[in-house]
């Protein structure tokens, strides 16, 4: 994906990076293994992994919402 000297910016491409449909289900449980949430179906969207902005903001939404 994404050379270990190149820093991942906020608006890169995640699938112009590589992130395909087996690398997005791969990412998708990884998160929310290690962030301890579940991200519902009605964000499992195109959009929301377009980005690491994009994910970050559905992701830190959820992580938001688990601690209170």
């Amino acid at each position: 994906m994404l050379p270990t000297e190149q820093a991942l910016e906020p608006d890169d491409s995640l699938p112009r990076l590589g992130l395909d449909s087996m690398g997005t289900v791969g990412l998708l449980v990884e998160l929310e293994e290690t962030f301890a949430v579940t991200i519902p179906d009605e964000d499992l969207t195109a959009a929301t992994f377009a980005t690491p902005a994009t994910l970050w903001t559905t992701l830190s939404g959820l992580v938001q919402a688990a601690s209170n």
